[in-house]
């Protein structure tokens, strides 16, 4: 083993590049790694500075991973199928029965894909940049308000945007101010 300037064997020495790789394509993260190799998760952020054989071994195991996962995810997006046998018993005897398993689109998987792909054109919240539409879109949300404030009744109301608030009887609220003398 070498050692370092403070006289500690490194554990460095031990490491199998291969290893490394492998269990980054397996999904390890940087802390199962470091339970792995029994050190801690600071020695593997260390490693990946000052070892670039262990960062690019690293960086080649997971990019292995993240296409797999990305072809699956393609694959559960748009539908897909694969040769497979059917086993079944009949008097006895064990029959094989070559067939093709078939997986329709799933919806949520397209969904997350395009999201993330296109996220231009996909995305949740859209935005409107013609003011033009901006406008028309204002118009038809406040007619909208002032129906729904005279299907509530509050149309007219002071305080509910009507001009003559000051023309209003603040003791019943809706009625206008007794005009004349009052009896």
């Amino acid at each position: 083993m070498t050692k370092h300037a403070g006289g500690r064997p490194s554990e460095y020495a031990k490491i199998n590049l291969d290893q490394v790789k492998t269990l980054a394509r397996k999904g390890f993260t940087d802390a199962e790694l470091a339970g792995f190799f029994d050190v801690a998760i600071s020695t593997i952020y260390f490693w990946k500075n000052e070892h670039p054989e262990f960062l690019e071994a690293l960086k080649l195991g997971k990019e292995e991973a993240d296409n797999k996962v990305e072809r699956s995810l393609f694959e559960s997006a748009t539908g897909y199928s694969h040769p497979d046998t059917h086993v079944a018993v009949s008097e006895g005897q064990v029959i094989l029965t070559p067939i093709t398993k078939i997986y329709k689109p799933d919806t949520t998987a397209g969904i997350f894909w395009l999201k993330n792909r296109r996220p231009d054109k996909w995305r949740d919240k859209m935005e409107v940049q013609d003011d033009r539409l901006t406008a028309l879109l204002n118009h038809i949300n406040r007619k909208e308000q002032d129906g729904k404030a005279k299907q509530d009744g509050t149309a007219g109301r002071a305080g509910a945007g009507d001009d003559r608030a000051s023309e209003r009887n603040p003791a019943v609220p809706g009625k206008p101010k007794p005009r004349g003398r009052a009896k």
